[in-house]
């Protein structure tokens, strides 16, 4: 499975103008086919864009902006209805099924950035782990084969567990631990 990576290719401007241009490609596309057919289901395809691209209150704006293209369509369209208060029912629930899919999608984006990140990162220490190291590596040995520059790694193991567990002594060890090592009074 590929790790999920934010694509850095849109900015957010450009993002923001992908989705208005989609919704109101939509909007025309549902109005050229009338009442009788019901495209609403592509409206989402713009909006899971921008719940994936750009920050909540842009697909927030976005979802309403939707309800309202969604609207004018079904008005011009011919869409007739018994009771003027039909059309402020159907805007509602349309843009709260809207909002809702979009702030699912950005939270589930949230979450595999979240997850992500913890996967690469050891929870005890901050640190980053063997996955990170090693997907690390790969980026730096490709840089250097590419520019033709060497590399240098450095390895620092872990001290010996005797040299955990007991106390040290004052020596120039690398394995000293501060606690014990600390000047008596």
């Amino acid at each position: 499975m590929e790790p999920h990576v934010k694509s850095e290719s849109f900015s957010s401007v450009t993002a923001v103008a992908l989705c208005v241009a989609g919704i109101f490609v939509v909007g025309w596309l549902d109005y050229l086919t009338g009442t009788e057919i019901r495209i609403y289901p592509l409206y989402f395809i713009p909006l899971v864009f921008a719940a994936w691209h750009v920050g909540n209150a842009a697909s927030l704006s976005l979802s309403v902006l939707a309800a309202f293209v969604w609207l004018a369509s079904m008005y011009f369209g011919g869409r007739t209805y018994s009771h003027p208060l039909i059309w402020a029912m159907n805007f509602l629930t349309q843009g709260s099924v809207f909002v809702l899919v979009t702030m699912l999608f950005s939270r589930q984006n949230r979450l595999l950035d979240r997850e992500y990140a913890l996967s690469r990162i050891d929870t005890l220490t901050g640190l980053y782990n063997s996955r990170a190291f090693y997907e690390q590596a790969e980026t730096v040995l490709k840089l250097s084969r590419r520019e033709k520059l060497p590399i240098t790694l450095a390895y620092c193991p872990k001290p010996p567990p005797s040299m955990r567990k007991r106390r040290c002594r004052r020596s120039r060890t690398v394995w000293r631990h501060p606690r014990c090592c600390r000047r008596r009074r």
